[in-house]
């Protein structure tokens, strides 16, 4: 029942324009079949009623028709952004999962007692920086790679 609402609101604002102009125009020429014998105003007047009250019953389902789009875009854009934040999620999983696989097969590469230096350029907390050991996403102001320990140096700027 409340499958598509967007999609019923349109077509109950079809249904209301298409109505308001039949009916318009029905009475409209009851008004010009009332006025033949008597007035020429009553004629004027019937094909005035008919024509506009056609013409505001078709504006006037405008707002109704948009509202009905409005609906149907937003779950439309609610569901985008749902299926991206799936994406996003199984991407940071599987990002994490071999970046902790890297740190282990890295940390067998190096030796105890080896030195490991990462030379950068400033401390930055609001940017990334890369790992050249372990190859691992840090934070810009990290004094040290999180999963190698590498120790990162960063020069001053002039």
């Amino acid at each position: 029942m409340f499958e598509n609402i967007g999609g019923k609101i349109k077509k109950v604002a079809e249904i209301v324009a298409w109505t308001g102009i039949i009916c318009s125009i029905i009475i409209g020429i009851k008004i010009i079949g009332d006025a033949v014998g008597s007035l020429k105003w009553g004629v004027i007047k019937g094909v005035f009623y008919a024509g506009v009250g056609a013409l505001s019953s078709w504006i006037g389902s405008f707002v109704l028709y948009g509202f009905g789009t409005l609906i149907e875009n937003s779950d439309k854009a609610v569901s985008l952004l749902e299926k991206q934040e799936d994406c996003a999620n199984v991407i940071l999983e599987s990002y994490k999962s071999e970046t902790i696989k890297r740190a282990t097969e890295n940390a067998d590469d190096h030796s105890e007692g080896e030195t490991k230096r990462a030379f950068f350029e400033r401390k930055n907390p609001d940017i990334r920086v890369l790992c050249p050991h372990c190859k691992t996403m840090q934070k810009g102001d990290n004094d040290y790679c999180e999963y190698c320990g590498a120790t990162f140096i960063y020069r001053k700027m002039s």
